[in-house]
């Protein structure tokens, strides 16, 4: 495989985008791209620990996008006063950098960035990975009320993701589990306080599948099931991990659960489109 790590400005402000992209050795161009899309107060990073290189294995482009704020990106300065809406245009400006359409795999909060995009974009695909609800994410926090109220106060007043690995992990060492909470940055208030208001999206202009982790302390289970069924399909489940999924100790498994699908549903063969890359 070949990693190619870049940052892309596309945007009038001068805004810089990082995406991590792993070519396979050969071919690719037969391929839907993959896009990954990272939840709160994570990055690219995230994804570059495993399933980048594991997606190339299997023959695919694969590229993560740092939102702005976030990771290598610019937008930290203003992070404070960024949207969703911001994150949907990051997205949105990462696919324009593609050979085709991508198959978008968009973890927690980027799963609504993920929603937005493929409700007036024909993406190749889309996985959502246990997915923040567009209903509201109240059952999340009355979870974490109960589990950890100060730690909850916490994040809240900080904008940053908990810090007890058992709400974020499942298995992961201890040591492990801080270092990589130690990586996370913070989010933008108006983000994580707009998790909790219900939204509307039309319809996908795509295929969409939707996996819980086992161990999820974060999405409630029934969050999972009430969103798999408002895209007419049902929720399948990631063995031994928690929110934190390709962070977490089965992170290989899951992955290459989650690349089983994308490869049986988008094999070698497919169209390689005008008008991108």
């Amino acid at each position: 495989m070949t990693a190619v790590r870049w940052e892309r400005s596309g945007s009038p402000s001068g805004l810089h985008r990082e995406i991590i992209t792993v070519s396979p050795q050969t071919g690719g161009q037969d391929r839907p791209p993959i896009l990954f899309l990272h939840g709160i107060c994570s990055g690219a990073w995230a994804y570059a620990e495993d399933w980048l290189d594991r997606a190339a294995a299997r023959g695919y482009t694969a590229s993560a996008l740092s939102f702005r704020g976030h990771g290598d990106s610019s937008g930290y300065e203003r992070l404070r006063v960024t949207t969703l809406g911001d994150y949907v245009a990051d997205t949105f400006q990462a696919i324009t950098t593609l050979h085709a359409p991508p198959v978008i795999v968009a973890h927690s909060m980027g799963a609504l960035v993920a929603r937005d995009v493929i409700s007036r974009y024909p993406a190749a695909g889309c996985v959502l990975i246990a997915p923040a609800p567009a209903h509201g994410a109240w059952r999340a926090g009355l979870k974490q009320l109960r589990h950890s109220p100060l730690e909850l106060a916490k994040s809240v007043i900080t904008a940053r993701t908990p810090d007890d690995p058992g709400l974020l992990f499942h298995g992961l060492p201890d040591a492990r589990a801080r270092a990589a909470i130690a990586r996370m940055g913070p989010e933008s208030p108006l983000v994580m306080t707009s998790l909790l208001r219900p939204r509307r999206y039309d319809p996908p202009r795509c295929e969409v599948a939707v996996f819980g982790a086992e161990f999820d302390q974060m999405i409630d289970q029934r969050d999972v099931e009430h969103t798999a069924r408002e895209l007419g399909v049902q929720a399948d489940w990631l063995p031994d991990v928690g929110h934190e999924v390709m962070l977490d100790e089965a992170a290989q498994e899951a992955g290459s659960v989650v690349l089983d699908h994308i490869v049986a549903h988008h094999p070698a063969g497919g169209p390689r489109l005008s008008g991108h890359g």
